[in-house]
């Protein structure tokens, strides 16, 4: 599923923890879930403001969080 938003560019090299968004296509449910330890647990950074763009575009598409 392509969602506008969804084409972010890293923009440094600084790391930050991160969240996974999982989506339920099917249902339009999306949701947040930590990555485990035993997964890699940060990216080299991409803006806050990329981000909520892509949550937001989300919920443009009749997505809803859980």
């Amino acid at each position: 599923m392509e969602i506008a938003g969804g084409n972010v560019r890293e923009m440094g090299t600084k790391c930050q923890p991160i969240s996974r968004i999982w989506l339920d296509a099917e249902r339009k449910i999306a949701s947040f879930h930590p990555l485990a330890d035993t997964e890699q647990n940060h990216f080299c950074c991409y803006s806050r403001e990329q981000f909520m763009i892509y949550t937001f575009a989300l919920v443009e598409n009749g997505f809803r969080f859980m």
